[in-house]
């Protein structure tokens, strides 16, 4: 009778002791004559010393850049990152190359796993406060007209984060991290003073103009993709519209151009 409330107390005790872990985006860049975009998936936790096991990851894309189903498609490759990339004797990996797979037309799942929990738990790779890269991703670019737009799936890879003895789970595990980035160099000035005002169903959108740089204002319901012209090609720096107060939600984007 004395042992249910002693297990009880172990099982608390170990929930509120739980690491978190934390899963963010860097390094964008623009490869192969800009037909690629490659970019970091980085994992830190709130307290370092912690050994890492299996992961189970998911990102989503925006089509309109990269079309749908990218693994299936053939234009995602997914390399192991420095976290997970040691061996146990040269030749004999630490971690298994990771398991991708399509996990809707627009997300991809992504699986990594440590293949001595059972018998060598001590050498998993310990997981430091600082985002240090647990995997390299590059997709291919079949429209750059729209920016990149790449995020997480929290609910999907809460209870799916191990430490190496593939039994602790790492807890909460965080990632809202977003990467927007363009898929073309710039060719004009950066755009600056960007200011956006917000009156009942007027909403005006102003920043610096430049000379010789024109500019259009894009929109959509839909963060993603869907964007859509609001203007012709304008040279002002100030430009207002009409919200529909039935749609929650409106997304713009300004993009420049050399006149």
């Amino acid at each position: 009778m004395k042992i249910t409330p002693v297990l009880i107390i172990f099982f608390l005790f170990r929930i509120l002791s739980a690491t978190g872990i934390i899963f963010t985006f860097s390094n964008p860049q623009l490869t192969e004559a800009e037909t690629c975009f490659e970019f970091d998936i980085m994992i830190s936790a709130d307290e370092s010393g912690k050994l890492l096991g299996d992961t189970q990851i998911y990102i989503c894309y925006n089509n309109s850049s990269f079309g749908d189903s990218i693994y299936a498609n053939s234009i995602v490759e997914i390399v192991k990152g420095t976290l997970i990339d040691g061996e146990l004797i040269p030749g004999i990996p630490l971690y298994a190359e990771p398991i991708i797979g399509d996990n809707s037309a627009q997300c991809l799942g992504i699986q990594t796993n440590f293949l001595f929990s059972s018998s060598l738990p001590d050498l998993g790779s310990p997981v430091s406060e600082i985002p240090t890269q647990l995997l390299h991703v590059k997709i291919s670019i079949l429209n750059n007209n729209e920016p990149a737009v790449i995020t997480f799936l929290e609910d999907l890879m809460t209870g799916q984060q191990y430490e190496s003895d593939n039994l602790t789970l790492f807890s909460p595990v965080t990632a809202i991290d977003t990467l927007f980035s363009p898929l073309f160099t710039p060719s004009v000035p950066v755009i600056n003073g960007i200011q956006i005002i917000n009156e009942g169903t007027q909403i005006q959108i102003c920043w610096t103009p430049e000379t010789n740089i024109s500019y259009k204002i894009f929109s959509s319901d839909n963060p993603y993709n869907g964007f859509s012209e609001e203007t012709g090609v304008i040279s002002e720096g100030c430009w207002t519209g009409i919200l529909d107060i039935n749609q929650p939600f409106r997304f713009y984007y300004l993009k420049a151009y050399n006149e």
